[in-house]
């Protein structure tokens, strides 16, 4: 099982709101997500506003994805 957290710039990790599987047809998918394979499987995540996230003045934000067989960070850095 993968758990996911945004993390803001101060280490605070927030959780999601809402985890589903994307309902979009497999060509839709194919179309954005060009390495999506015959076995994939696609979810749509939701997370809260929150200012020290995504407000003005942000300057990184991190995904953290992580199971007990592996994890991965995505950080943005605003220019």
């Amino acid at each position: 099982v993968w758990r996911l957290a945004l993390v803001d710039e101060a280490g605070v990790e927030v959780a999601p709101t809402a985890i589903e599987r994307d309902k979009r047809p497999a060509n839709v998918l194919r179309g954005e997500l060009p390495a999506f394979g015959d076995f994939a499987v696609a979810y749509r995540v939701r997370f809260p506003r929150t200012p020290s996230l995504l407000g003005p003045g942000v300057r990184r934000v991190t995904l953290k994805m992580w199971s007990n067989t592996g994890a991965v960070a995505l950080r943005w850095d605003a220019r």
